[in-house]
């Protein structure tokens, strides 16, 4: 019985040890070099951007997004732990752990709504 037991064990340590040796690395794709016809290409004008610019986003759809829904949960979790409401310096320290920038767009602030406890855009820097 013991002699099953062993190797039963045996068994079962080669397959998790055997699971998880590191995997190589896919290798990575060639880089095509690039077509003659982009190399005779015209040049642009100075005046033209080379990508255009990214549509202008309203502050409902930012509000509407999932940042903001993160927010909105961080704020939830501050108040629940901290029993009060953060301010924004909290919010930003508790965003991601400060790591990511709280997506606010130019001409706005970003302000805690006490009554709604959400977090709300208003014009203005």
């Amino acid at each position: 019985m013991n002699t099953r037991l062993l190797l039963a064990l045996a068994l079962t340590c080669g397959l998790v040890l055997g699971g998880c040796r590191k995997r190589k690395a896919a290798p990575a794709p060639e880089i095509a070099p690039e077509a003659p016809a982009a190399a005779a290409a015209p040049p642009q004008a100075a005046g033209s951007a080379a990508q255009p610019a990214p549509a202008p986003v309203s502050v409902a759809q930012v509000e509407a997004g999932v940042e903001f829904g993160d927010l909105n949960n961080v704020i939830a979790s501050f108040e629940a732990f901290h029993k009060r409401m953060p301010t924004v310096e909290d919010l930003k320290k508790s965003y991601y752990g400060g790591t990511r920038p709280i997506p606010v767009p130019p001409g706005y602030k970003l302000v805690i709504d006490q009554k709604s406890k959400k977090a709300k855009l208003v014009p203005g820097n």
